[in-house]
Order: structure tokens, then sequence, then C-alpha cells
């Protein structure tokens, strides 16, 4: 995005374009926290290459889901959230696995379909975590299991690892 005002008509000009100018060209505070994550996310991809450093961040996503939904007390949340902050390694790591497998030429249309992917899981989740929950909590629930939806989630991740350590072995053993 240019930053510099434009002249076509009906651009904005004077103090907003200037205000807008500036908010755009600095980093927030939402940036400063994620530097120490990126850091993190960074160093362990170097260390122990992508396919691992995503394996690790989907174990850290289910061992945190799988956390609370067994968890007694709300203690038990506040401990799985270092363990949920490290899932995010294993998105950074996908994101670059997959990029890698597709041309440059190709590479909007994987964005495209990451996204959209991202949006019927935004769209269905709700509905189905919710109906877990109820299914669960309500006076017809087999087992009252109140963190069901968590223990949902970590199953659902479980299987993602799967498919994740199936789909990059090859792309592994072409390394070793």
């Amino acid at each position: 995005h240019d930053l510099r005002l434009s002249r076509r008509r009906g651009a904005p000009r004077g103090r907003i374009a200037r205000r807008r100018q500036g908010v755009a060209a600095r980093p927030g505070p939402a940036a400063e926290h994620r530097a120490p994550a990126a850091v993190l996310i960074g160093e362990g991809e170097a260390r122990f290459g992508e396919r691992t450093a995503m394996l690790m961040g989907l174990l850290f996503g289910i061992a945190a889901f799988s956390l609370w939904g067994f968890a007694p007390s709300a203690l038990f949340f506040f401990l799985g959230i270092p363990l949920m902050s490290l899932w995010g390694i294993a998105n950074a790591a996908s994101m670059g696995l997959m990029s890698r497998r597709v041309a440059a030429t190709e590479q909007g249309q994987l964005q495209g379909a990451n996204a959209s992917l991202m949006g019927i899981a935004n769209l269905f989740g709700p509905g189905l975590f919710t109906q877990v929950f109820a299914l669960f909590v309500g006076e017809r629930a087999v087992w009252h299991l109140p963190g069901a939806p968590f223990l949902l989630a970590a199953l659902l991740l479980l299987f993602a690892a799967v498919v994740a350590s199936a789909a990059t072995r090859s792309q592994a053993e072409g390394h070793s």
C-alpha cells in the first residue's frame, strides 16, 4: 500500500490523510507483543526444521486442548495458555512448507485456498462446538463433560497432525 498522498479525485487530503499515513507507517503495540513469538517461531524452525516445528506446534495445541478438556479448575486453563501459544509454531511452519510446494505464480491461489478453508471453518466451527457442548452438559448427557468441545478440538488437531505427517514424509525423507 502506497503511503503517499494520492492526487486522484476524492482521495483524502490534509490532516486526516496525514493521520492515516502516520498510523499505517508505524507498528502498533500488537506488533511489539508479536515480536517475541516471531523470534521463538523462527528459532524453532531453524533448529528443528519446518516439518518438525509444524508437528511440534500441533502437539502443543493437542496438549493444551486436552488439558482444557479435562480441567478441574480455572488454574488449569492458565497452565494451558503457554502450551496454546506454542501452537502458533505450526501455522508459520505449515505456511512455509505449503508455499515451497507451489510455483511463485500459484502463491495467490494457495493463499486464497487457505483463506477459503479458514472461512469454512469459521462458518461451521461455532455451531459444531456449541452442539458438542450442549450434548455433554444437557439433561440427557450420558457423560457430563463440559470440556468436550476442547477434546474434539484436540482430536481434530491429532487428525491434522497425522495428515500433515503423512503429507510431508516424502519431503523429509528426501532431505535425510
